[in-house]
């Protein structure tokens, strides 16, 4: 299998490290010189991973090709670059609908959209597929959990989670920043907040995804977790953050439909 990726950002980054870390075999991993730095870093991961000038020349040696560039970018390069038949087309681009995706790599009518994650590179990203298909959650099992929406529309939604990584990092880094400030080494800060998400997360899945009843379990009548949840919620905190995933969806809806 011979996979080529058009940009070489860090989502490209990531994947092919979580790749390199699964052993998933390949024969080839064909990258583009758009980053110079990353390319080089990446290179030197595997003799099996090449850099090429063109664009181009990575679709015409590639069996498997990534888009992995931003909207505007994908845009203009899609118009100049010819696909085959035989190719099967994997867009990481969240505001470019599938349908202008199989108008740009026509004749290709294995087009698909995926969603990896930066945790791709320790193998721990949930990866949205849509359409669903066989062959293509094989491959991104190899870094996480697959997901595969209904519809496009429900795949939108689901893009929209993407947009809120830096929130919830933000989040505890305000944590991580009151702790520190509070003579609290660093590392010990940081090693609590990774124990406390890590078994939060695992309480949850405890319960089924239960979300409402963690909520409720976690809280004591007049307690501290009571006191600060109603706290930012009178402060509007979880309106905003409803109100923004709506404005986020509308924007990834405006984009797709316009393709």
């Amino acid at each position: 299998m011979k996979l080529g990726f058009l940009g070489t950002g860090k989502i490209t980054s990531s994947i092919i490290e979580g790749l390199l870390k699964s052993k998933t075999k390949f024969n080839q991993i064909i990258i583009s010189k758009r980053n110079v730095k990353n390319s080089r870093f990446l290179k030197n991961k595997s003799k099996k991973i090449k850099i090429y000038e063109n664009n181009q020349d990575i679709i015409n040696s590639s069996k498997w090709v990534f888009i992995c560039l931003t909207p505007k970018v994908a845009r203009n390069e899609l118009q100049k670059l010819k696909f085959r038949k035989k190719h099967i087309v994997i867009s990481l681009v969240s505001t470019i609908s599938l349908r202008e995706i199989k108008k740009s790599c026509n004749p290709s009518k294995n087009i698909f959209k995926a969603g990896p994650l930066p945790f791709a590179s320790s193998c721990k990203s949930p990866t949205i597929i849509y359409p669903k298909n066989k062959n293509i959650n094989n491959f991104f099992k190899k870094l996480g959990l697959v997901v595969n929406p209904k519809n496009e529309k429900q795949n939108d939604h689901f893009w929209v989670m993407t947009a809120t990584m830096a929130t919830y990092a933000n989040f505890l880094a305000e944590l991580h920043k009151y702790l520190v400030k509070n003579k609290v080494d660093k590392i010990n800060a940081g090693e609590y907040l990774y124990e406390f998400s890590a078994g939060l997360n695992e309480l949850i899945k405890h319960e089924k995804y239960n979300f409402k009843k963690v909520v409720s379990d976690l809280q004591t009548k007049k307690g501290i977790n009571q006191q600060m949840l109603n706290a930012l919620s009178k402060k509007n905190l979880y309106k905003q953050l409803n109100l923004q995933l709506k404005k986020i969806y509308k924007r990834i809806k405006k984009a797709n439909d316009q393709g």
